[in-house]
């Protein structure tokens, strides 16, 4: 008789090893009913791993996009007009 190989699961891809800062500072945020549910459907929809990850993910990218449009740089790339009407 031959023998039956067994089926292996395929492999996840494993990304970039990264070093990760420890966290240690908790933040607590409160949801209501309705925003926790929309969370968690969102979470559960789209497989995410970690709902923490993602919340995070969501707050830093607000917090360094907010901070990169209002930081001063050297050469404005949109500099205000400066045309005058006469007459």
């Amino acid at each position: 008789m031959s023998e039956q190989k067994r089926r292996r699961r395929p492999r996840k891809p494993k990304g970039p090893v990264v070093k990760q800062d420890v966290r240690k500072c908790p933040v607590t945020v409160m949801l209501s009913e309705t925003e926790r549910e929309m969370l968690d459907y969102f979470v559960y929809k789209y497989k995410l791993e970690s709902r923490s990850a993602y919340i995070r993910s969501l707050v830093m990218t607000d917090v360094m996009g907010y901070l990169y449009q209002n930081n001063p740089t050297l050469f404005d790339p949109h500099p205000e007009s400066t045309d005058t009407d006469e007459g």
